[in-house]
């Protein structure tokens, strides 16, 4: 669903698929139940510093996924970093620049940003017989910022959700150990009960 109106300044975007590169089987990566930003059109189109007044991004579910079926190898080599990349040799062709070259980046400003994930699965061994879902969990997960510049965002956005962030993971792994933990007590438990062997 598509509400944008570039006059007045205003992206808005409903029900948005992202799906990953053909590199894995799993296809989806980010289902999106909102994308919405508050710009001044003229501060894009004139040169100079973008003023984005508001940006809000409502992520309905993330499907993070690898090749490893190890959650901590899984971190090192999954579809989001794939993607990442690709959006980042993407801008610099846009901009014409060489590969490897550092991007010119225009001044911008964000008056508020809000960020909110919902569900959180990771599926671990993608591709592959291994393959099995590691995680599959609401998470509820939000994060905000004011007064984002080009100047501050590694302070504002970066180090704090890297920070978030790890906490989560952490305590996921932590949920995941258990689980696994669990599931593998079980049929032990379970054939000292009924003297199986």
């Amino acid at each position: 669903d598509n509400q944008t109106n570039l006059f007045v300044g205003r992206v808005d975007y409903a029900g948005l698929v992202i799906t990953n590169p053909s590199r894995w089987q799993e296809r989806e990566f980010l289902r999106v139940k909102r994308l919405v930003l508050d710009v001044d059109p003229l501060t894009f189109v004139e040169g100079g510093g973008q003023v984005v007044n508001e940006a809000e991004l409502d992520i309905d579910r993330v499907v993070l996924t690898g090749k490893s079926d190890k959650l901590f190898e899984l971190l090192g080599d999954n579809n989001a970093l794939d993607i990442s990349k690709a959006l980042k040799a993407e801008a610099k062709a846009s901009a014409g620049e060489q590969p490897g070259a550092p991007a010119a980046s225009r001044p911008y400003e964000i008056g508020k940003l809000r960020v909110r994930v919902g569900h959180l699965t990771v599926v671990g061994g993608d591709g592959t017989a291994r393959r099995r879902v590691l995680l599959d969990q609401d998470i509820n997960f939000v994060f905000e910022a004011r007064d984002v510049t080009d100047r501050n965002e590694k302070e504002t956005v970066q180090k704090p959700l890297q920070a978030m962030l790890q906490k989560e993971l952490t305590k996921a792994a932590t949920q995941l150990l258990f689980d696994v933990g669990s599931q593998r007590l079980r049929p032990s438990v379970t054939e000292k009960l009924l003297g199986e062997k």
